[in-house]
């Protein structure tokens, strides 16, 4: 397992099979299912964009759990190297991980990542991203995405 990535959407890891692996961080399982078009800069929101995109046409895509900067970050203003320029980050993949069950070098499919990241990027975005910048935001988003659940569901509900 490489933890020292410096590749982009575009370097990835190609596999024997020709397809390429993404790596990304435990905590942007999460970013990726809130992700609205806002970012740190342009060149960062359409990495991301271009990845969501990416993930969501091909669910069954193999992602590696990287620590440290992964494929999302390359596009990061605050990418030191390796690492991120704020102490959040490896705090918010321990607790990720923590809350998942998964660990770092996993593969696993995007289908299968994003299905135990979803309960966490609706509703436990605090206990996961304590002290992030963009929680205030991602909880908005969430509470959209809970509120456009109950409305496509059948019938009333109870009052």
């Amino acid at each position: 397992m490489d933890n020292n990535r410096t590749e982009n959407v575009e370097k990835q890891e190609v596999q024997t099979d020709g397809t390429a692996r993404i790596h990304l961080r435990p905590h942007h399982g999460v970013c990726l299912l809130n992700f609205r078009g806002e970012g740190y800069s342009d060149e960062f929101s359409r990495n991301m964009t271009a990845m969501k995109e990416r993930l969501t046409a091909n669910p069954e895509e193999q992602i590696c759990i990287t620590k440290g900067a992964d494929d999302l970050c390359a596009k990061c203003p605050n990418r030191r190297e390796n690492a991120c320029s704020s102490e959040h980050p490896p705090l918010f993949d321990e607790n990720v991980l923590r809350m998942t069950g998964f660990s770092y070098g996993q593969v696993l499919t995007w289908s299968e990542f994003s299905h135990a990241t979803e309960p966490i990027s609706l509703y436990r975005l605090e206990e996961a991203c304590p002290g992030c910048e963009w929680l205030s935001l991602c909880r908005k988003i969430a509470a959209d995405r809970i509120s456009q659940t109950f409305q496509s569901l059948p019938g009333k509900l109870p009052v």
